[in-house]
């Protein structure tokens, strides 16, 4: 997420909510809950009267036919009960500036109190021209799967190492967790595309690839993972149609796709497209520091 924050506007805003933006604010704000309770509260106030609002409103309901006819009328209710404007209706905040918004680009080292290593590395391979499909997340599930469980989890010795390509926006991380290594996951990371553009798989080999890429998008849920799951594609606008373009994608795929991912993984690896941050102690990061890694320190705890 923190990679992520520095090329899109909707991920450095989950930055803000959710990662160690967040939590920095949390902080100040236990502190601000103590000395100024009255400007919290007024903060309080402000984001009801902003969300609480008919406009833009989405209401997701997953039931059965006999249980939806009787829970009906109390939500028709429940939604009468919502102002249709909010208070603050129209006013735009950081949507102003979207590009201002996103997170400034740099590498960064996030200094925790751990003996074990995070490290992740990432870019956006749409604004490099790059379109990724489902032939293009099958490559990336291969990689996952193979050259960099060898070599960042077999070789290297990490609990996990792994990537992921999000084919709505771009974005591509390459991320290990419980690692004792730095420089050499990231050496690993940069051998991904000539791997890729070298790769050669049988047709068993790409089957069974097929299997678990297709596994993973019509993979088995509960009623109510299914309900939510409708309800995000409604928000991205996620069609059945769009669905079943990449179930082709991927069962059409060849070895020209996986290629075409590795060569554009070599664009993202250029130090202009892409960006590294480690989750490390202060000890790790120095020893990275002296074998040429220079991160931008921020300590978390």
């Amino acid at each position: 997420l923190r990679i992520r924050s520095q090329y899109r506007l909707t991920d450095s805003v989950s930055e803000s909510m959710s990662g160690l933006t967040y939590l920095n604010f949390l902080r100040d704000l236990d502190r601000r809950v103590e000395s100024d309770w009255q400007s919290v509260a007024n903060d309080l106030k402000t984001i009801r009267d902003i969300i609480l609002s008919k406009q833009g409103l989405v209401l997701n309901v997953t039931a059965g036919s006999e249980e939806f006819a009787a829970l009906k009328s109390q939500l028709v209710s429940f939604v009468d009960g919502i102002p249709d404007k909010g208070k603050l209706a129209g006013s735009s905040g950081w949507m102003t500036d979207s590009k201002a918004a996103v997170f400034p680009r740099k590498n960064e080292g996030l200094i925790i109190p751990a003996q074990i290593n995070y490290v992740g590395k990432g870019g956006n391979l749409k604004s490099l021209g790059f379109k990724p499909n489902g032939a293009s997340y099958l490559a990336a599930k291969h990689l996952g799967t193979s050259y960099l469980w060898d070599t960042v989890r077999v070789q290297g010795g990490a609990y996990g190492g792994f990537c992921r390509l999000d084919m709505r926006t771009g974005n591509f991380t390459y991320l290990s967790y419980r690692d004792p290594n730095i420089g050499y996951t990231l050496k690993a990371y940069d051998g991904a595309p000539e791997y890729l553009q070298k790769c050669e798989l049988s047709e068993e080999e790409l089957s069974k690839t097929v299997i678990g890429a297709i596994g993973d998008m019509d993979s088995y849920q509960l009623p109510d993972a299914k309900g939510y799951g409708s309800m995000l594609r409604a928000l991205t606008g996620e069609t059945d149609e769009k669905r079943q373009m990449r179930r082709e994608e991927i069962l059409n795929a060849t070895m020209k796709d996986f290629h075409q991912l590795g060569e554009a993984l070599e664009e993202m690896s250029k130090a202009d497209n892409s960006s590294i941050v480690v989750v490390a102690n202060k000890d790790s990061l120095e020893k990275a520091k002296g074998e040429g890694l220079d991160l931008e320190r921020v300590s978390v705890f």
